[in-house]
Protein backbone atom coordinates (compact mmCIF):
# COMPACT_ATOMS: atom_id res chain seq x y z
CA UNK A 1 0.00 0.00 0.00
CA UNK A 2 1.60 3.16 -1.36
CA UNK A 3 1.78 6.38 0.16
CA UNK A 4 -0.04 9.06 -1.47
CA UNK A 5 0.00 12.39 0.53
CA UNK A 6 0.73 16.01 0.56
CA UNK A 7 4.04 18.21 3.67
CA UNK A 8 6.68 20.12 10.35
CA UNK A 9 9.37 20.29 11.08
CA UNK A 10 8.67 20.37 14.61
CA UNK A 11 11.33 21.44 16.95
CA UNK A 12 11.00 21.98 20.34
CA UNK A 13 8.26 24.71 19.96
CA UNK A 14 4.43 23.12 20.88
CA UNK A 15 1.87 24.29 19.12
CA UNK A 16 -1.96 24.63 20.57
CA UNK A 17 -4.07 22.05 19.36
CA UNK A 18 -7.03 23.52 18.06
CA UNK A 19 -9.24 20.45 19.29
CA UNK A 20 -8.75 21.84 22.75
CA UNK A 21 -11.04 25.03 21.72
CA UNK A 22 -13.57 22.97 20.82
CA UNK A 23 -16.82 22.97 23.30
CA UNK A 24 -18.02 19.47 24.90
CA UNK A 25 -20.89 19.68 22.52
CA UNK A 26 -18.58 20.39 19.28
CA UNK A 27 -16.66 17.55 20.84
CA UNK A 28 -19.35 15.20 20.59
CA UNK A 29 -20.56 15.79 17.32
CA UNK A 30 -16.88 15.46 16.25
CA UNK A 31 -16.64 12.13 17.59
CA UNK A 32 -19.80 10.88 16.09
CA UNK A 33 -19.02 12.20 12.70
CA UNK A 34 -15.22 10.97 12.53
CA UNK A 35 -16.32 7.71 13.27
CA UNK A 36 -19.10 8.20 10.91
CA UNK A 37 -16.71 8.68 8.23
CA UNK A 38 -14.71 6.51 8.53
CA UNK A 39 -17.64 3.55 8.16
CA UNK A 40 -16.75 2.85 5.10
CA UNK A 41 -13.54 1.77 5.38
CA UNK A 42 -13.44 -2.15 6.58
CA UNK A 43 -10.06 -2.26 7.78
CA UNK A 44 -10.53 0.18 10.58
CA UNK A 45 -13.91 -1.60 11.97
CA UNK A 46 -11.83 -4.06 14.15
CA UNK A 47 -10.27 -0.68 15.60
CA UNK A 48 -13.59 0.32 15.66
CA UNK A 49 -15.24 -2.54 17.49
CA UNK A 50 -12.37 -2.55 19.87
CA UNK A 51 -12.78 0.89 21.16
CA UNK A 52 -16.27 0.83 21.26
CA UNK A 53 -15.84 -2.38 23.06
CA UNK A 54 -13.71 -0.85 25.29
CA UNK A 55 -16.26 2.46 26.04
CA UNK A 56 -18.72 -0.14 26.84
CA UNK A 57 -16.85 -2.74 28.94
CA UNK A 58 -13.10 -1.96 29.70
CA UNK A 59 -12.66 -0.51 32.57
CA UNK A 60 -9.82 2.59 32.06
CA UNK A 61 -7.11 3.38 34.32
CA UNK A 62 -8.17 6.38 36.33
CA UNK A 63 -5.90 9.67 36.12
CA UNK A 64 -4.16 8.82 39.45
CA UNK A 65 -3.64 5.34 38.04
CA UNK A 66 -2.12 6.68 34.49
CA UNK A 67 -0.11 9.22 36.80
CA UNK A 68 1.66 6.48 38.72
CA UNK A 69 2.41 3.88 35.88
CA UNK A 70 4.35 7.45 34.75
CA UNK A 71 6.10 7.69 37.95
CA UNK A 72 7.11 4.26 37.47
CA UNK A 73 8.27 4.49 33.90
CA UNK A 74 10.32 7.48 34.75
CA UNK A 75 11.58 5.97 37.99
CA UNK A 76 13.23 3.19 35.90
CA UNK A 77 14.42 5.43 33.19
CA UNK A 78 16.22 7.53 35.59
CA UNK A 79 18.09 4.99 36.72
CA UNK A 80 19.68 4.27 33.37
CA UNK A 81 19.03 7.50 31.26
CA UNK A 82 22.14 8.99 29.46
CA UNK A 83 22.41 11.84 26.88
CA UNK A 84 22.33 11.53 23.06
CA UNK A 85 25.76 11.75 22.62
CA UNK A 86 27.02 9.52 25.39
CA UNK A 87 24.51 7.23 24.10
CA UNK A 88 26.35 7.18 20.41
CA UNK A 89 29.30 6.52 22.02
CA UNK A 90 28.40 3.60 23.57
CA UNK A 91 27.56 2.62 19.96
CA UNK A 92 30.55 3.41 18.85
CA UNK A 93 29.12 6.04 16.85
CA UNK A 94 31.89 9.20 17.37
CA UNK A 95 29.47 11.99 15.62
CA UNK A 96 25.44 13.43 15.90
CA UNK A 97 24.40 14.46 12.53
CA UNK A 98 21.90 17.24 12.63
CA UNK A 99 19.52 16.17 9.44
CA UNK A 100 17.52 19.30 9.67
CA UNK A 101 20.84 21.56 9.39
CA UNK A 102 22.37 19.26 6.82
CA UNK A 103 18.54 19.21 4.57
CA UNK A 104 17.32 23.25 5.56
CA UNK A 105 15.79 23.91 2.74
CA UNK A 106 13.68 20.84 2.77
CA UNK A 107 12.88 20.75 6.88
CA UNK A 108 11.71 25.22 5.84
CA UNK A 109 9.60 23.67 3.75
CA UNK A 110 7.98 21.08 4.98
CA UNK A 111 7.38 23.51 8.02
CA UNK A 112 5.54 26.32 5.83
CA UNK A 113 2.94 23.29 5.09
CA UNK A 114 2.58 22.38 8.36
CA UNK A 115 2.24 25.31 10.14
CA UNK A 116 -1.03 25.89 7.67
CA UNK A 117 -2.47 22.87 8.83
CA UNK A 118 -5.82 23.20 11.25
CA UNK A 119 -4.21 19.70 13.53
CA UNK A 120 -1.88 19.80 15.41
CA UNK A 121 0.11 16.43 16.17
CA UNK A 122 2.43 16.82 18.47
CA UNK A 123 6.43 17.27 19.29
CA UNK A 124 9.20 15.70 16.34
CA UNK A 125 11.22 12.95 17.83
CA UNK A 126 14.96 13.19 17.63
CA UNK A 127 15.94 13.03 14.23
CA UNK A 128 18.91 13.55 14.94
CA UNK A 129 19.91 10.30 16.74
CA UNK A 130 17.30 8.62 14.31
CA UNK A 131 19.36 9.66 11.27
CA UNK A 132 22.51 9.32 12.68
CA UNK A 133 21.49 6.05 13.38
CA UNK A 134 20.49 5.28 9.96
CA UNK A 135 23.82 5.88 8.75
CA UNK A 136 25.55 3.91 11.10
CA UNK A 137 24.11 1.34 10.43
CA UNK A 138 22.41 1.40 6.92
CA UNK A 139 19.28 -0.32 7.44
CA UNK A 140 17.36 -1.04 3.88
CA UNK A 141 14.19 -2.12 5.23
CA UNK A 142 13.00 0.24 8.38
CA UNK A 143 9.39 -0.25 9.95
CA UNK A 144 8.22 2.98 11.73
CA UNK A 145 4.67 3.03 13.90
CA UNK A 146 3.10 5.96 13.84
CA UNK A 147 3.09 8.97 11.42
CA UNK A 148 1.60 12.23 12.72
CA UNK A 149 3.04 15.30 10.75
CA UNK A 150 5.66 12.56 9.73
CA UNK A 151 9.03 14.13 10.75
CA UNK A 152 10.56 10.65 11.24
CA UNK A 153 8.85 9.42 8.32
CA UNK A 154 10.82 12.44 6.25
CA UNK A 155 14.01 12.11 8.39
CA UNK A 156 14.06 8.04 7.20
CA UNK A 157 12.95 8.97 3.69
CA UNK A 158 16.14 11.34 3.26
CA UNK A 159 18.56 8.68 4.20
CA UNK A 160 17.03 6.21 1.74
CA UNK A 161 17.61 8.78 -0.80
CA UNK A 162 20.98 8.98 0.15
CA UNK A 163 21.12 5.13 -0.04
CA UNK A 164 18.99 4.85 -3.15
CA UNK A 165 17.64 1.51 -2.44
CA UNK A 166 15.43 0.69 0.72
CA UNK A 167 11.74 1.09 1.93
CA UNK A 168 10.04 2.82 4.64
CA UNK A 169 6.53 1.11 5.67
CA UNK A 170 4.86 3.08 8.44
CA UNK A 171 1.38 2.24 10.07
CA UNK A 172 -0.66 4.65 11.08
CA UNK A 173 -4.20 4.86 12.85
CA UNK A 174 -6.54 7.63 11.94
CA UNK A 175 -7.45 10.28 14.51
CA UNK A 176 -11.15 9.49 14.13
CA UNK A 177 -12.21 12.60 15.74
CA UNK A 178 -10.12 14.95 13.85
CA UNK A 179 -10.73 13.09 10.07
CA UNK A 180 -6.85 14.26 9.99
CA UNK A 181 -6.15 11.52 7.00
CA UNK A 182 -5.27 14.40 4.43
CA UNK A 183 -2.81 15.75 6.96
CA UNK A 184 -1.16 12.33 8.14
CA UNK A 185 2.78 12.44 6.52
CA UNK A 186 2.44 16.19 5.88
CA UNK A 187 6.01 17.12 6.14
CA UNK A 188 7.02 14.72 3.55
CA UNK A 189 7.27 16.02 0.11
CA UNK A 190 5.93 14.24 -2.87
CA UNK A 191 9.46 13.68 -4.38
CA UNK A 192 10.68 11.72 -1.36
CA UNK A 193 7.57 8.98 -1.15
CA UNK A 194 8.71 6.57 -4.01
CA UNK A 195 10.38 4.83 -1.28
CA UNK A 196 7.25 5.05 0.90
CA UNK A 197 4.57 2.72 2.26
CA UNK A 198 2.03 3.29 4.82
CA UNK A 199 -0.29 1.12 6.56
CA UNK A 200 -3.97 3.12 7.09
CA UNK A 201 -4.70 1.08 10.30
CA UNK A 202 -4.44 0.70 13.76
CA UNK A 203 -1.09 -1.74 14.72
CA UNK A 204 -3.32 -4.91 15.27
CA UNK A 205 -3.76 -5.06 12.21
CA UNK A 206 -1.06 -3.13 10.25
CA UNK A 207 2.09 -5.17 11.95
CA UNK A 208 1.32 -8.78 10.84
CA UNK A 209 0.50 -7.67 7.47
CA UNK A 210 3.68 -5.09 7.37
CA UNK A 211 6.24 -8.44 9.07
CA UNK A 212 5.00 -10.37 6.32
CA UNK A 213 6.36 -8.20 3.67
CA UNK A 214 9.23 -6.43 5.69
CA UNK A 215 10.69 -9.57 6.57
CA UNK A 216 13.37 -9.01 7.71
CA UNK A 217 13.62 -5.73 9.26
CA UNK A 218 16.56 -3.97 9.80
CA UNK A 219 14.99 -1.21 11.69
CA UNK A 220 12.44 -0.74 13.47
CA UNK A 221 10.84 2.68 15.34
CA UNK A 222 8.00 2.79 17.47
CA UNK A 223 5.70 5.71 17.53
CA UNK A 224 2.57 5.13 18.26
CA UNK A 225 -0.13 3.70 20.87
CA UNK A 226 1.34 4.47 24.49
CA UNK A 227 -0.99 1.62 26.02
CA UNK A 228 0.41 -0.96 27.71
CA UNK A 229 -0.93 -4.06 26.06
CA UNK A 230 -0.36 -2.27 22.88
CA UNK A 231 2.86 -2.03 23.41
CA UNK A 232 3.31 -5.69 24.33
CA UNK A 233 2.01 -6.88 21.40
CA UNK A 234 3.99 -4.37 19.32
CA UNK A 235 7.36 -5.04 20.83
CA UNK A 236 7.07 -8.86 20.67
CA UNK A 237 5.97 -8.85 16.81
CA UNK A 238 8.45 -6.64 15.97
CA UNK A 239 11.46 -8.01 17.40
CA UNK A 240 10.89 -11.58 16.83
CA UNK A 241 10.68 -10.09 12.93
CA UNK A 242 14.12 -7.75 13.46
CA UNK A 243 17.41 -9.40 12.10
CA UNK A 244 20.08 -10.02 14.38
CA UNK A 245 22.21 -6.77 14.38
CA UNK A 246 18.97 -4.80 14.00
CA UNK A 247 17.53 -1.55 15.55
CA UNK A 248 15.02 -0.91 17.88
CA UNK A 249 13.62 2.45 18.81
CA UNK A 250 10.85 3.13 20.89
CA UNK A 251 9.91 6.74 21.60
CA UNK A 252 7.85 7.63 25.31
CA UNK A 253 9.20 4.65 27.47
CA UNK A 254 8.95 6.24 30.56
CA UNK A 255 5.18 6.52 30.05
CA UNK A 256 4.81 3.31 31.69
CA UNK A 257 7.03 0.12 32.32
CA UNK A 258 5.85 -1.35 28.82
CA UNK A 259 9.12 -1.15 27.42
CA UNK A 260 11.24 -2.06 30.93
CA UNK A 261 9.26 -5.28 31.32
CA UNK A 262 9.87 -6.16 27.25
CA UNK A 263 13.37 -5.57 27.92
CA UNK A 264 13.09 -7.88 31.35
CA UNK A 265 11.65 -10.34 29.08
CA UNK A 266 14.02 -10.71 26.55
CA UNK A 267 17.22 -10.19 28.90
CA UNK A 268 18.31 -7.12 26.90
CA UNK A 269 19.47 -4.17 28.81
CA UNK A 270 18.34 -1.01 26.43
CA UNK A 271 19.93 2.52 26.23
CA UNK A 272 17.72 4.75 27.69
CA UNK A 273 18.02 8.81 26.37
CA UNK A 274 16.63 11.22 27.66
CA UNK A 275 16.93 14.75 26.94
CA UNK A 276 15.68 18.10 29.04
CA UNK A 277 12.37 18.68 27.65
CA UNK A 278 11.71 15.59 26.12
CA UNK A 279 10.37 11.81 26.80
CA UNK A 280 12.88 9.49 27.15
CA UNK A 281 14.11 7.25 24.41
CA UNK A 282 14.87 3.30 24.35
CA UNK A 283 17.43 1.90 21.87
CA UNK A 284 17.85 -2.23 21.75
CA UNK A 285 20.13 -3.95 19.35
CA UNK A 286 19.63 -7.46 18.56
CA UNK A 287 22.35 -9.69 19.20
Amino acid sequence: MTAALPPTRGADDLQPDPYNKLTPLQRYTRFLLGHLTYLHRPVLWPAMGRKLRDSLFARKPSPAELEQMRKEGEAWCAQRQIGTREALQRLGIAELVDVTAKFPDIFAAAEMRAGKLPVWFGADSNLNLLYTLCLHYRPAMLVETGVGHGWSSLTFLLYLRERITGRLISSDMPVMTLRNDGWVGAAVPEELRAHWSIFRMADREALPKICGYAYPIDFVYYDSDRDMAARRFAYALLWRNLKSGGVMVSDDVDDNLAFAKFCEKISAEPIIIKEPGSNAQGILIKP
